[in-house]
């Protein structure tokens, strides 16, 4: 065979294979592929879906996928999620229904006493924590007869100090350093106040110990 005709034959192979590619890409697989939503980052219950916080990604069509495609200000996330999960169905709710299922629950802050503690450079929004507080026994013990005993962690009563676990695996809604600002952890700042969202009952109690209590954090997760 001349060089020439090698030449060509090579030309026409290459050419070749990228018309059948395409075709195979275009018409023969066209139907195994599907669109999805994955998160961009971690979000909180309750937080509105919007364009910002997925990003649209072609992969391998599943059966198993009920997924959300149709991203609407109407609809928020119905628990927290982290980053890279897809976008399913039953990770959001409306608005209205969401307001259903939580009304009467009310947002509240907390400051940290020890906000220089490890846990106060890593916590973040979203994070699940167990609430901790600790107080003169005189001064809180007309609330620390509605706390369960379990929760009661140390009772000195030789000091005359009491320290309890208040909430346990609650969400941090937002956080703030000591400006009242929200906290950006790409610059390292210190969390010094945290919202968390608890039922009336609980806000109550929370708001007779905030004026004798000091309260610390643990993180679950």
């Amino acid at each position: 065979m001349s060089t020439k005709r090698k030449l060509c034959f090579i030309i026409l192979s290459i050419a070749l294979y990228f018309i059948l590619n395409i075709v195979y890409q275009k018409y023969i697989i066209k139907d195994n592929y599907s669109y999805v939503y994955i998160l961009k980052n971690d979000v909180v219950k309750g937080e509105k879906i919007d364009l910002s916080c997925v990003q649209k990604v072609k992969m391998t069509e599943s059966k198993d996928f009920n997924c959300y495609l149709n991203i609407d200000d109407n609809y928020v996330f119905s628990k927290s999620y982290y980053k890279g999960n897809i976008l399913l169905k039953d990770m959001i709710l409306n608005k209205d229904e969401y307001m259903k299922l939580n009304k009467g629950n009310e947002l509240v802050s907390i400051k940290l006493k020890f906000s220089d503690d490890a846990a106060s450079y890593q916590i973040k929004k979203g994070d699940i924590v167990n609430i901790y507080c600790s107080a003169k026994l005189m001064e809180i013990s007309n609330v620390l007869k509605s706390i369960n005993n379990e929760n009661i962690l140390s009772n000195n009563l030789e000091n005359g100090y009491v320290t309890i676990k208040l909430f346990e695996k609650v969400q941090i809604i937002d956080c703030y350093n000591k400006s009242g600002n929200k906290v950006n952890k790409n610059n390292n700042e210190v969390v010094e106040t945290i919202m968390i969202e608890v039922l009336p009952q609980e806000c109550i109690k929370l708001n007779s110990l905030k004026k004798y209590s000091d309260f610390s954090v643990s993180i679950v997760k």
